[in-house]
């Protein structure tokens, strides 16, 4: 099977902007119920769904991701799609072999997969309103976000590098899963069907960290994310991100970010603005 061409089943593009010779970037609208026969892609691909919704199948599976989802395609994916029957619209990012090699190891080698989350969504209204500006620093303004869309969504969907071990694939889905709860690692060795000192030795070996570590560090994230809704308090955000209570949240941003909750969060909203 061969690539198929934007040209081919979906018309021409609404926008296409090269970025850099790793990154081009279209809008597309699509048909109504248009059907995409199954096809391979040859490049790595993101596609971020910004209204109606995407039917993948894979196999014999599928799945439908509505507005608001972003799928990637690994270089190598073989797929068919249909979309729904009201007006649908994607943007979709490609990469050239090179551009995603340096990104494959942050991403599943299988396909779809879908994401949604809210932190994604402020980023994508900033890429097409630089999209449509297309002034001389468009392309360097769109290239920065398209890797801030990734960099979050590989944060989101759970650390992929270098995992070769069911215990350690089950472990990072139960954090991923459970970050708002008391993690113990006692805890998270059972529900990985090893002992503690077991996988503390894989993570240390796969990840580069310990358990506890690799808590701390997705539970400080998602605080980060959770910081930049700037309705919830700061015991709020505390809470939701498994802390004890908004003390140990403090002491443990000024012990690895350097800084305070409210000052990280005073940061972020003035980089978002």
């Amino acid at each position: 099977m061969r690539e198929l061409t934007v040209g081919e089943f979906f018309g021409l593009p609404d926008y296409k902007v090269a970025v850099n010779d790793d990154v081009s970037l279209s809008t597309i609208r699509h048909d109504r119920g248009l059907e995409i026969p199954c096809h391979r892609h040859e490049l790595g691909r993101i596609c971020i769904i910004l209204s109606g919704e995407l039917e993948e199948t894979h196999g014999n599976a599928s799945d439908t991701f509505p507005a608001g989802h972003v799928l990637f395609w690994p270089p190598g994916t073989v797929h068919r799609d249909r979309f729904g029957e009201s007006a649908n619209r994607t943007l979709q990012v490609e990469f050239s072999a090179h551009g995603f090699g340096r990104l494959a190891r942050y991403f599943p080698r299988t396909s779809p997969h879908g994401l949604r989350n809210e932190s994604l969504e402020d980023a994508v209204p900033r890429l097409l309103r630089e999209i449509e500006k297309d002034d001389v620093f468009s392309s360097l303004v769109i290239e920065a976000v398209v890797y801030e869309i990734l960099a979050r969504a590989a944060r989101l969907g759970g650390y992929q590098g270098s995992i070769r071990s069911a215990v350690v694939r089950r472990a990072i889905d139960y954090v991923a899963e459970h970050i708002g709860d008391a993690i113990k690692p006692r805890d998270l060795a059972a529900v990985s069907h090893t002992t503690a000192a077991d996988l503390n030795r894989r993570l240390h070996t796969e990840l580069g960290m310990s358990t506890t570590a690799y808590i701390r560090k997705l539970r400080l994230q998602r605080a980060e994310e959770l910081l930049g809704k700037d309705e919830l308090s700061i015991g709020d955000v505390a809470f939701q991100a498994g802390y004890y209570d908004s003390s140990h949240m403090t002491k443990e941003f000024r012990t690895l970010r350097g800084l305070s909750p409210l000052e990280f969060r005073r940061i972020s909203s003035s980089a978002r603005h």
